[in-house]
């Protein structure tokens, strides 16, 4: 979701005594889910289960990201009641919506980039209940073997104050905002707003 819901529900959570486990540090984060660029772990992704294909992206001028090809989750045999989630090429999105304030514990583009996107595909599109779209999220992050504060923090995070995003997600759509890219921009130069007021670029 691209927007500033997402980026406020994550700074309310990581500042919060109440919802943040105790225990979160810059220094245990970055011991247990090291900040890689975003490329180079990428590869790895099919040595997970329920990763179906590694992740590969496409940046404009500011930190939005194109998918460059489509990526899949899948549930676990013990995952009874969650569909596959098929987050097709051309999807926009901006990783983990992150405020820079919190960057030294959690970046937007740490080893839970590739459950941001599946998550941001899932808020936008909303075939998937909110509460299952954030439980996916979580067991998404779970398959990348993240530390267990790590997945809890993001996973608190949009589940007690995600409703604000998913709300605006709808209304976007109902507007006629879209997130797939058909076209996407060879010059690096170019930012999203410039690119997302093109409506030959985008597939739907």
């Amino acid at each position: 979701m691209i927007d500033r819901t997402r980026r406020t529900m994550l700074a309310l959570v990581i500042s919060s005594p109440i919802l943040v486990p105790r225990g979160l540090r810059a220094s245990n984060v970055a011991a247990s889910s090291p900040t890689r660029d975003v490329g180079a772990w990428m590869d790895q992704a099919l040595e997970w289960k329920s990763v179906a294909t590694p992740l590969r992206m496409q940046r404009f001028a500011d930190p939005i990201y194109i998918l460059l090809d489509p990526i899949e989750w899948k549930p676990n045999k013990d995952q009874v009641g969650f569909p596959n989630v098929i987050v097709p090429r051309g999807f926009v999105s901006d990783l983990a919506s992150i405020p820079p304030l919190f960057w030294s514990k959690l970046r937007p583009d740490g080893d839970y980039a590739y459950a941001a996107v599946v998550h941001d595909f899932l808020y936008w599109n909303q075939h998937v209940s909110f509460e299952n779209s954030n439980k996916i999220f979580k067991m998404n992050m779970e398959d990348f073997e993240l530390d267990t504060v790590t997945v809890q923090t993001l996973y608190q995070a949009v589940s007690h104050f995600g409703r604000s995003a998913w709300d605006a997600n709808k209304k976007a759509k109902a507007a006629g905002e879209r997130r797939i890219l058909r076209d996407f921009p060879s010059d690096p130069k170019i930012k999203w707003a410039q690119w997302r007021v093109r409506a030959d670029v985008f597939s739907r």
